[in-house]
């Protein structure tokens, strides 16, 4: 049976401890960090025959698809998730995608919608945009 209780490490942000333990969380929650499962660390291991970041890996995956296109693509899936993964398993049949969406629950749905919000908010909020003023460049 699997559990459904979330395990949240607490910091005390009154403890004398607190800036270590805050900059600890930040170190492992950065691109560098070593957020990643046991199963995640093995599989870089014998894919790429080294300990990598999670941001390591990322890149060394995108550069080889640029490289080598859908090839990487299915050697990476066949790697990492399924071993009998071909071209055509590759794409989900929109059918599947239908019965899941109407499988999902209504509150399950809006969360999803309310995320896509929140992060097509924020992307667009810092996207570099050109600014005139009306006065003359110095």
């Amino acid at each position: 049976m699997t559990s459904n209780t979330l395990c949240i490490e607490r910091l005390d942000a009154s403890s004398q401890s607190f800036a270590v333990e805050i900059a600890k969380l930040r170190k492992k929650l950065s691109p560098d960090g070593s957020v990643v499962s046991e199963r995640g660390r093995q599989l870089t291991m014998s894919v790429f025959g080294e300990p990598l970041s999670p941001q390591n890996v990322v890149e060394r995956i995108c550069n080889d698809v640029k490289q080598r296109s859908t090839e990487a693509v299915l050697y990476y899936a066949r790697a990492l998730d399924n071993p009998d993964t071909t071209a055509k398993t590759l794409r989900v049949p929109s059918e599947s995608l239908s019965q899941a969406h109407k499988e999902a629950s209504p509150d399950f749905l809006r969360t999803i919608r309310r995320i896509r919000t929140n992060i097509a908010g924020f992307q667009s909020a810092i996207l570099h945009q050109s600014v005139i003023t009306g006065r003359a460049a110095v």
